[in-house]
């Protein structure tokens, strides 16, 4: 399963310079390495990662060794170019802590689909920031997957009438 979280990021990162090779699976300290080492060649622990890439994209799930991954110690590891992603989980990043590195210039940009609290509130500190882009937890919700909702109800409305 971890082997599929991030791969689909590899084709859109290509206009962006960046190829599979530069690609690297930052890892949790706490994370089973059996899991890890299948999953990609190419792993370093969070306090290597960070600090390395122009960009940090999240796509794991939030659970125990998961939740807080990124905070203040590892956006102040971060280029001050670098930009983090997060579609993955509220609570996988502490988002005083983003919204603290946003306003200081410690990390140049942020974009989040997710947060602690769904939907954030109005008044949230990272939809005020200019170097923040904030979705409301729609990444997966494209034209397509909407259609393709739209069309399992029917069929499930369909199916559950004619057999009665």
């Amino acid at each position: 399963m971890p082997k599929r979280e991030g791969s689909f990021m590899a084709s859109p990162m290509s206009p962006f310079s960046f190829s599979l090779p530069d690609m690297k699976a930052i890892w949790p300290e706490s994370f089973p390495a059996s899991m890890s080492s299948q999953s990609c060649p190419v792993m370093v622990s969070v306090r290597v990662g960070v600090a390395a890439l122009p960009a940090v994209t999240l796509h794991v799930p939030l659970n125990e060794a998961t939740r807080g991954l990124v905070g203040a110690p590892e956006l102040k590891r971060m280029k001050r170019s670098a930009v983090l992603i997060n579609t993955s989980r509220g609570g996988v990043v502490d988002e005083a802590a983003l919204a603290q590195a946003l306003r200081d210039g410690v990390i140049a940009g942020a974009g989040v689909d997710v947060y602690e609290t769904e939907p954030p509130p109005a008044d949230h500190p990272l939809r005020s920031l200019p170097n923040c882009v904030c979705t409301p937890h729609l990444a997966a919700s494209t034209e397509e997957a909407q259609t393709r909702a739209a069309g399992d109800i029917a069929r499930a409305f369909v199916t559950f009438f004619s057999s009665r």
